[in-house]
Parts: C-alpha cells; structure tokens; sequence
C-alpha cells in the first residue's frame, strides 16, 4: 500500500454529522442532523483532442478556473504528484495496471508497476475529494463507470484500489451520477464545442510564476507538483491560501493540496461551524477547505432529506444577476435550473439542491450565505468570496424566467444579533487581504 492510500484514507466510512451549536433566533425551530455528499462537477471533461461540453451545469455554479485535472499522490518531500490528464488517459492506466499485474510475475518488485499505482491512485484521489458527480462522468459520454468497475472487480491489483475504486462507485451510483428530474440525459451532451459555464467569478490571470512548470509524463495523467513551504505568507500555514496548492501548465489552477487534507474541515454542519460573519477566503475552493461551504463548484450545498447548509450567491453571475435579488439582510435566491424551464404553469425542474432550500424552509435550520466577489451590487466583496452570516429561508414565490417558465425563488432573511452587515462590507476583506490576493498568482 502507498503512502497515499495510508496518509489519506478518504475511501472510509464517513463519520457522523455534526451540528454546530450557534445562538438561534426567537421562534427558531429545533435544528436537526445532517448528511450530504461534497459535489464537485468539472465544467469540463477532455476527450481526446475535443472537449466535452456538459451541457447541463448545477446552477449557481462559480469556478476558480476552468480546469478538471486534479488528484493526487505523495511523493515525499518537496513534490506531490497530482492528476492532470484526461478521463481518457485514466481509463488507459487502469487498464494497463490491470494487465500488467495479471500477466507480470510479482509485480509488486517491478518499479514501472509501482508508478502506474501511484498515477491510479492520483486519479482516485482526485475522482474522491475534488469532482463532484455528475452525469457527465458515466458511459456514454464519460468512461468513470468503466473504470471504477475494471479496478472494483479485479483480483489481481492491490486490495485497497479494489475498495477504494469501489466505494467511490457505489456513492456515484447511490447520487444518481447526479441525474435531476428533468435533467437533460447523456445523450444529449454536445460534443466537440465548449460552454461556458454559467457562472465565472474572478479568474487567475495569465502572468509570471515562481512556480516551475508541471513535468508530465507523456502517458502517466500525472504531474510532480512543488508543494508550498509551511512559512510562504500566502500559500503557508498561515497564508491566505492554506489548505490549497498551484499547478502551472498552460494555465494555472488550484487544487486541494493533500498534505492538508485531513485537516479540511467538514462543511456537511448546520450553523456557524465555528466561523466568524464576515471571514474571507481568497476563491470558492479556499472556502471548501475551511468549511464554509461544501463544493468548489456548485453554489447550494445540502440534501433534500436535511436542507442546504450554505448556499452562495455570486456578484458575477452573468445567467441568474436579473433573477436573483440582493438587499443585504434580505436576500431573494432562485431555485437550481430556473432558467431552464418554459412551462408557464409548473415547474418541472426541481433539483436536489433547490429542494434543499425547500427542506431548509419546513425545518427553520439557518443557512450559511456566502457572497462572491463581482458586480454592482454594494453587499458583495472586491474580491473573493465572504461568509456574511447565517440566514433563514422563510418563504418560497413563483416567479418566471425570460422564457416565461415558472421557477421558485427563494426568500432568506438574515439571522438578528450577528454583526451587522454593513460593518462586515466595510472591513472584509482587509487592505492586507486584498494585497495578499494580488500576490497569488506570483506561486511559490
């Protein structure tokens, strides 16, 4: 077994949620368990020498970059290895290590066999803690299945990428792939033109980098990535950037940086989950980590059997800025695929998420509201991206979209008693946080 698969047993029994015990409102209700599963949807997905445009993106979606290839593996001190190729490339390294452990004589001595695990297992951990499942990712537009299903069922791999590979199809399988009522099915992904996804906040502008650029076998999907020195102010312990690291090819992304990985915080909690109204994180994926909210990518996390648990609005949405209403402590928040629908009279598109929002509005549970940087609008960041406190989803309307289909819009109400907001607007993030912003591109 790798030092990855015992550094970093993702593929374990998740331990129960928590509640975190935050002051509620006069006449609140009774706050509840919890139980969601992180959801990353990559914009993305490279076949080949096209690409795969997932036609049909949760909403309220904000994407630092656009990119898809992350994983990792450990290799020691000063480099990680990380996924960086294509679901393609994945399925032929699961194949070959198939191959190649049934028909080579001990292969656990042969050091060629020992790379292809640890680039299976950059691809596991990556498909584990940073894609959320969508089903774009499963045949016939996606080979996920394929190859989650050859790891799980051979007998002549090591053991823990059997279980490993298995425990992530069967949380796959058990969401559906992500499949919503009224999503559009596999057959209809258009292939070979790439969509923009709905909503792009701040991107990393192209510009110089400390950072040597990724040296990528030609076949391997991996990349040896420099990890960040514990002390560099911004991408250190105590830097803005914690928890993260830079991958530099022909664009810069940013990844969960494994060696942190244990110490993520678990977003999957009602209430503050020990956060302060008014704390900052430079990007979406940043605010994952310390477990503001639970997914880089989708903007409502929650379950429709527990309700959201924090949602975000973003200040650059080009697809929701005239459907979405900001006033501070009130805040109108429209249901997931509102803009989809053409139906005047119902509406048939409701997905997991929005029905969160529905459950969270039965049960009176508080919703943490993130703000994204972007816009006009005097409530959201300069840049990046701010808890503003917790809300309550106090009534749901009807309202309808500019193809005159009936969507839900949301109504929250911002929780009395935290800091009021217009202090929170003024002060995060500070002049030293914004500087600090600037500087991310810079590396390490």
């Amino acid at each position: 077994m790798s030092n990855l698969s015992k550094k970093y047993p993702r593929h374990k029994a998740r331990p129960e949620d928590k509640v975190s015990k935050s002051p509620a409102p006069a006449n609140s209700k009774p706050k509840g368990l919890n139980n969601i599963e992180n959801m990353i949807t990559p914009p993305t997905i490279k076949v080949e020498k096209e690409e795969l445009s997932l036609a049909s993106v949760p909403q309220h979606e904000t994407i630092d970059t656009i990119d898809t290839t992350t994983g990792s593996d450990n290799l020691g001190t000063g480099q990680l290895r990380m996924w960086v190729g294509t679901l393609l490339e994945a399925k032929k390294q699961a194949t070959m290590l198939v191959t190649t452990y049934k028909n080579t004589p001990n292969p656990d001595n042969d050091d060629k066999i020992k790379r292809r695990v640890q680039d299976v297992e950059a691809f596991l951990w990556w498909l584990d803690n940073e894609v959320e499942v969508h089903p774009g990712l499963r045949s016939p537009r996606g080979p996920v299945d394929q190859i989650l299903g050859l790891l799980e069922k051979s007998n002549f791999i090591p053991k823990h990428i059997t279980k490993w590979a298995g425990e992530i199809l069967t949380r796959f399988e058990e969401d559906n792939w992500g499949a919503e009522v009224g999503q559009v099915s596999d057959s209809e992904i258009v292939m070979g033109e790439q969509e923009q996804a709905p909503e792009l906040p701040r991107r990393a502008p192209a510009g110089p980098s400390s950072v040597p650029m990724a040296r990528v076998a030609s076949d391997s999907g991996t990349a040896n990535v420099p990890i960040p020195p514990v002390n560099h102010p911004i991408w250190g312990e105590r830097g803005i950037m914690h928890g993260l690291c830079m991958k530099r090819g022909k664009t810069k992304s940013y990844s969960l940086n494994p060696n942190y990985i244990d110490k993520k915080a678990d977003a999957k909690v009602f209430g503050h989950n020990n956060l302060t109204p008014g704390d900052w994180w430079p990007m979406q994926k940043a605010a994952l980590f310390h477990g503001a909210h639970g997914a880089p990518i989708s903007g409502i996390s929650g379950t429709p059997e527990l309700g959201a648990y924090s949602i975000v609005t973003s200040g650059r949405s080009t697809t929701y800025g005239d459907m979405d209403e900001d006033h501070g402590d009130v805040l109108y928040y429209s249901g997931d695929q509102s803009t989809d629908n053409v139906n005047p009279t119902r509406v048939i598109m409701t997905s997991k998420r929005t029905q969160s929002l529905e459950k969270s509005m039965q049960t009176g549970r508080p919703v943490r509201v993130l703000r994204s940087s972007g816009g006009s609008s005097l409530f959201h960041p300069s840049v990046g991206i701010r808890y503003d406190g917790l809300y309550r989803v106090t009534e749901r309307l009807q309202k309808f979209n500019k193809k005159g289909g009936m969507y839900y819009q949301f109504k929250l109400i911002r929780d009395p008693g935290q800091t009021p907001l217009k202090e929170i607007c003024k002060n995060s993030p500070s002049k030293q946080q914004r500087l600090d912003e600037a500087k991310i591109r810079d590396g390490y």
